[in-house]
């Protein structure tokens, strides 16, 4: 049965990953505009040297044949050659990608340590001040928009009380402002679920017979309502790993930081294709792997799926 599952999971992360592909390669092309002419013609360019170089990134071939060599090469592990940086794909993703991934995963730890701590203090107290503030900030974090976020906490702390800097990477002081920007969000939607799930956990009759029989408080929550409550919250995770991950695009422009989002906010604003497309592609399949990974550790933590 596990097997199984897995199986699915393996088809269905395959599956996504395609269609994910096949809709930015069409939508890219529909964008008014040619990029090679664009980049060719503003720098002088002659006639024949557009059409040499059209022919060179497959421009010049009908759209279907386009599509199926793009497959073709991606199949084999060939992102393409960025019409922007003259570089291969695979090369530049490579470079942005590590930062991205760091300012994903510090995100993601202040998303769960926020949102988890601050949903289970609201709800071991429902209807208390903790509770109400809580939830009023949760719908703040999830409310604001990441830009205006970001652009709030560089005036505060990197121009005004110049704690951390405003911009730019090299040091773990980079990339506090952007992670707890892009982590608020998050935080917020994690601290409504957690609350959520563990007022319903402790509402079951289990919990309550329990409860009635004196069990300790502290082993009654670890026991039985943070058991049961455990696997929405996981399950959950990784549909907020991927918010993160596009969430990223937006942070890393706002923060001048180097990162995969930013390169593709770069692709898409050249019309590059090539670089575009191997974005989307990587943060596709990173995104896909961490749902399926976060749904199989929920599953696990699930005794009902467990169960034969």
């Amino acid at each position: 049965m596990t097997a199984l599952i897995l199986g699915r999971r393996a088809a269905t992360t395959l599956l996504t990953v395609l269609a994910v592909v096949t809709l930015v390669f069409f939508m890219m092309r529909l964008l008014p505009g040619d990029p090679v002419e664009a980049m060719l013609v503003e720098a002088g360019a002659p006639p024949g040297m557009v059409e040499r170089w059209r022919e060179r990134y497959g421009l010049d071939q009908p759209l279907p044949v386009q599509y199926a060599i793009y497959l073709g090469s991606l199949a084999q592990g060939d992102l393409g050659e960025s019409i922007l940086y003259r570089r291969a794909v695979t090369s530049l993703v490579a470079e942005q990608f590590p930062s991205t991934i760091a300012l994903s995963v510090t995100a993601f730890l202040v998303a769960l340590l926020l949102g988890g701590a601050g949903g289970l203090a609201a709800a071991m107290r429902p209807g208390s001040p903790a509770d109400n503030a809580v939830r009023l900030l949760s719908t703040a974090g999830v409310s604001l928009p990441t830009y205006w976020t970001g652009i709030l906490a560089i005036l505060l702390f990197g121009a005004t009380l110049r704690w951390l800097p405003s911009g730019g990477s090299g040091t773990w002081r980079h990339l506090v402002l952007p992670a707890l920007t892009l982590g608020l969000a998050s935080a917020g939607v994690i601290a409504r679920l957690t609350r959520a799930s563990v007022l319903e956990a402790a509402a079951q009759p289990h919990v309550q017979v329990a409860l009635s029989r004196g069990l300790p408080r502290g082993l009654l929550i670890t026991r039985h309502v943070l058991r049961n409550a455990a696997p929405a919250v996981v399950a959950m995770l990784g549909l907020q790993a991927g918010f993160l991950l596009a969430g990223t695009a937006i942070t890393e422009t706002v923060f001048s930081r180097p990162g995969l989002g930013r390169l593709l906010v770069e692709a898409v604003v050249a019309k590059d294709y090539p670089l575009a497309q191997g974005c989307i592609v990587v943060a596709a399949l990173t995104y896909t792997i961490a749902n399926a990974v976060s749904d199989t550790v929920a599953d696990f933590l699930d005794p009902r799926v467990r169960e034969p």
